[in-house]
């Protein structure tokens, strides 16, 4: 799911998931990366699998023994859930690139599908294999009028979008030039705000005279 978390945010849009739009083939370039086979860090070490092979009954092991088995499968029962652990990683991995693949396939099936199908005119579905018609039978009179009506339809939903789309840029326009005249009345109000207070400074305790000083004095006028 990581690589297909990638694939994803490589595109431009994510649109081909869900919708029949053709992808160019630079679109599926950068979506779908060659294979990655990946394979469990060396750092991890292999269990030791020949433990599980007894080579006599428990009954004949001593305490030792025994308790040098239980750690020894203690420490590669812990090294079997890492290498668990890192398969599936790996296979979550390789899934996601299969999801990916599935996608350019099926969205390349669809353009080759389209391409070898072709568009087919009025005379091709009024005329199959290039064999005439009676222009007065009332089948391809039916056919004709059902093609002339799905034009019309489709003329008027391309006249409807054009509509909606001119409308959409003038409404874009209008928001574009009202916000304008906001940013602007914006400005002035600022420019014509009063100055901003000055911050009132604390007031500094007042210090007292210097004692000694005064007693100075005293003596030079007595003297």
């Amino acid at each position: 799911m990581r690589l297909l978390g990638v694939g994803l945010a490589n595109t431009s849009s994510g649109s081909f998931l869900v919708t029949k739009a053709h992808v160019t083939h630079l679109e599926m370039k950068r979506a779908i990366h060659p294979p990655v086979l990946e394979r469990v860090p060396g750092k991890i070490a292999t269990p030791d699998w020949s433990l599980l092979d007894k080579h006599a009954p428990l009954s004949e092991f001593t305490r030792s023994a025994l308790e040098s088995r239980c750690k020894a499968l203690e420490r590669n029962l812990l090294l079997a859930q890492q290498w668990l652990k890192a398969q599936e990683m790996i296979m979550e991995g390789q899934n996601a690139q299969l999801v990916i693949q599935n996608i350019g396939m099926e969205r390349m099936n669809h353009t080759l599908h389209e391409k070898e199908k072709g568009k087919k005119s009025d005379r091709t579905i009024l005329f199959p294999g290039g064999k005439g018609r009676h222009l007065t039978d009332v089948e391809l009179i039916k056919q004709k009028q059902e093609l002339e009506d799905t034009k019309a339809q489709e003329e008027a939903e391309k006249e409807r979008k054009r509509v909606a789309k001119e409308d959409q840029r003038v409404e874009k326009a209008n928001l574009e030039e009202r916000w304008k005249a906001m940013l602007e009345e914006y400005e002035h109000t600022v420019k014509d705000l009063p100055k901003k207070p000055k911050h009132p400074t604390k007031p500094k305790l007042m210090e007292p005279e210097d004692d000694d000083e005064g007693q100075d004095d005293v003596d030079d006028n007595g003297s």
